[in-house]
Parts: C-alpha cells; structure tokens; sequence
C-alpha cells in the first residue's frame, strides 16, 4: 500500500536536493493523488494539468536507451545482476527480485556503446536462473570483454554467483570475490512433481485425454513413466555439459575438471585453487582493479 500523505509530507514545504524538472515528473506523476492543478515553475512560468500529465506520460514512455541505466563512476560502468534470472522481464530495472538476461544484455549493450565507459563492473548477486537466455549471454559477454579486443570486464561474485550466475561472471575477464562470497553449483536440475497420491487423498480422480501416446507425459496428474524420466534425465545431462564447456573455455580449463565438481559450490581459498575466481577481497578493493582497467 502506498502511503501518499506520507509522500506529500517528504516532497511539499521541505527542503530536497533534487534537479527541479526531475521534480515537475514527480509531481506530474502524482498529481491525481495530491489534487495538483498548477505548479509554477523557479523560471516563473506555469505548468498546468494537461502539461504536467503530458510530462509524464513522456518520462514513461522515454526509449530506455535515453537514460543511463547504470552507475558510472571514473571510466567504471557498474551494472548489477542481482536476484533470480529469467529469459526476459519488462523494462530495465529488476522486477520483484527477478531480473532479466534481456535486461543485463541491453544494459551491456549501452555501457558498450558509450565512449564514456572504459571499463565495466558486474556486480553480481544471484543463486542463478533460468536455462534459456543463460549461455547466449554469456557469449556475448565474452564477444564484448577484453579477451575479444571489447572493453575490459570484471565479475563481482557479490556474494553470490552460481549456477547460471556463475556461467554468466565466468565469461568476465577475471572475478573476484568478497572473503563471504560464494560460486560454482556448474550443475542442472529439474523437479517431477507427482500429485496423485494427494488426489487420491481428496477424492479427486483425473482422466488424461491425450492425442499422441507421449503428449503431456511428465505431468502432475499422472505418475511419470520410465521413458518421461529417461528422457528428462538426458536433457539435464546434455544441459550440463554445455554449462560445464562454457565454464571450460571461459576459464582455460578442461571439461573433465569443471564436471568432476559434480554441480558443488565453494567458497574461500578453494574458488581460487579450483580456478573458479582469480582473487579474494572486498568490493572496494574489486572496483579499485576495475578503474585500474580503465585507466
């Protein structure tokens, strides 16, 4: 629930530090809420409500690309990738503790694009995500780093980068970690889940109707045959070997080393003999490396 007098408290009649016609947006955004018919601008004109909504409805609809969607700080772009990853979610910013490989993409994409950029930062925090989307991603993070002639790009694993988090900082041109951090799970899962005993339980029978003998088949409603787990079984394992090559080239391994891991994940001293990280310490010390690229 949003709290607009408390809002209304915070923005009218108090000091802000605040661009003015960053301020005009807010106010044109809430304008309904407050029952604002005219704000008179610092220059002496006038805004009034046709004016203050077309505002707003312009800052919605500005291209993403028109706004700088990271920090930037001495050559330094730092873009985070942080919460759960999906193939695609809307806009730029995380949505609900889900972020987008869309959205690091597109961000990647504009730290690239700008001369200001020397370096980049990503500050990764994230048990991981989706399959779909993982490893095109992080190709093109290799495609874009230094190692290809791009700018150069250092992965934060701060203080999570596993499974698809960690394909993604594995294609940076090195990683680094805080003494906490955690890394590694280069492993694939899925889950069966089978609801017929708690039908059962309820009384509720469910007659599958299916055209195609192999239609559907892995549903919950029904107990999963041995071909249904067979063929699941060799997606995962085929997915896993992709994951595993991917960490392989990226980090001038073997694939035999990356898939004795058995899908693990690690911390302290063993990220580095293992070869999953080239240096431990604090973020501050991490973004000093990063500016040392840049410069």
């Amino acid at each position: 629930m949003i709290e607009y007098p408390l809002i209304g408290q915070r923005l009218f009649n108090t000091p802000l530090m605040l661009r003015p016609e960053k301020c005009e947006i807010v106010v044109a955004a809430l304008l309904d809420h407050f029952n604002v018919a005219k704000l008179n601008r610092i220059d002496g004109t006038s805004l009034g409500v046709v004016e203050m909504r077309q505002q707003a409805e312009e800052e919605v609809d500005r291209p993403s690309r028109a706004r700088r969607a990271y920090a930037l700080v001495d050559g330094v772009a730092i873009i985070p990738v942080q919460g759960s990853m999906a193939q695609r979610v809307g806009g730029l910013d995380p949505y609900s503790g889900m972020v987008g490989y869309n959205q690091i993409e597109t961000k990647l994409e504009m730290a690239m694009s700008e001369s200001g950029v020397r370096a980049i930062l990503l500050d990764v925090d994230t048990p991981g995500g989706e399959v779909a989307g993982c490893f095109d991603l992080a190709r093109k993070i290799r495609n874009y780093s230094a190692a290809n002639g791009g700018k150069p790009i250092i992965g934060a694993a701060n203080e999570q980068a596993c499974s698809a988090g960690y394909a993604l900082i594995s294609a940076c041109d090195e990683i680094y970690m805080p003494e906490t951090g955690v890394v590694g799970s280069i492993g694939v899962w899925t889950l069966l889940v089978d609801m017929t005993r708690a039908l059962d339980k309820d009384g509720i029978e469910v007659k599958m109707v299916r055209a195609g003998d192999r239609k559907a088949r892995g549903g919950s409603f029904e107990r999963a045959d041995k071909e249904t787990v067979s063929k699941l079984m060799a997606w995962v394992e085929e997915t896993r070997l992709q994951f595993a090559t991917l960490v392989a080239e990226n980090r001038s391994q073997s694939v035999a080393d990356i898939l004795s891991q058995e899908g693990d994940w690690f911390h302290g001293d063993e990220t580095i003999t293992r070869g999953l990280v080239d240096g431990i310490g604090p973020f501050e010390a991490i973004f000093e490396r990063a500016r040392t690229l840049a410069n």
